[in-house]
């Protein structure tokens, strides 16, 4: 495996915006396992990029992806400087290396393997054709390593003219490793708005806590679409 760890420092006032170029820029990167970008504490206009490739090949292959290439056009005049920069090579288990896995956009071919994980496709004919319906409008994000799925995330993009996290699953083996939470991250960077909205049970005690804890907030409540449950929706603001 391959890693770096790079600093960039922002003109003054432009680290978020120069933030969310980069993150839009990392969603489709062959070969890519994590790209998180962290704010430097101790300096208002510095950011941090720990990055973790299959190969620097595949990191050096990412530089000329049209994604990259736009963003790299568009960012150029955020940035004011270079800080220090390190490679690295990674060390993980198994656990770890499932947290790390890469997510990509699903397609048809995958429909197996989501049905598989998700237990409620396993029994219900709807379930299926929902999934099989955000695949064929590309709205459909998974997790996987070595063959298998670890989760899927569906995402839509006309919630009152917001995009809105649908669907979060995990397979069950998967859980407790992360994954809901960097899932959720992703999906932030496939939406079309600044707001960007979720929904969870009442009784979904732990969802609230991840969402909350990612830095949600109650936006309002839904009652009468499960008996006795209503449906409380959260929304995250992008670029603060």
């Amino acid at each position: 495996m391959y890693g770096l760890i790079g600093k960039i420092i922002a003109t003054p006032g432009q680290r978020d915006t120069l933030i969310a170029i980069l993150l839009r820029s990392s969603a489709k990167m062959p070969g890519c396992h994590s790209y998180v970008i962290a704010r430097d504490t101790a300096d208002a206009d510095a950011i941090w990029i720990t990055e973790v490739w299959d190969s620097q090949a595949s990191h050096q292959a990412s530089l000329a992806l049209p994604a990259v290439q736009a963003a790299i056009a568009e960012g150029r005049p955020l940035i004011a400087g270079f800080g220090e920069r390190f490679v690295t090579e990674p060390t993980v288990g198994q656990t770890e290396l499932q947290s790390a896995a890469p997510i990509r956009l699903a397609t048809p071919a995958d429909l197996s393997l989501l049905y598989a994980l998700d237990h409620i496709a396993d029994t219900q004919v709807e379930r299926r054709a929902f999934i099989a319906q955000a695949v064929v409008d590309e709205r459909v994000w998974m997790v996987e390593l070595d063959g298998q799925a670890g989760g899927y995330s569906v995402i839509r993009h006309d919630f009152f003219g917001h995009s809105f996290l649908e669907l979060l699953y995990i397979a069950a083996d998967w859980r407790g490793q992360g994954l809901g939470p960097k899932l959720i991250r992703f999906m932030e960077t496939q939406s079309r708005s600044t707001m960007f909205f979720t929904s969870t049970n009442e009784s979904n005690r732990h969802m609230q806590h991840v969402l909350e804890k990612l830095g949600y907030e109650r936006s309002g409540i839904i009652h009468n679409l499960d008996p006795e449950d209503p449906e409380l929706v959260y929304v995250i603001n992008l670029v603060d």
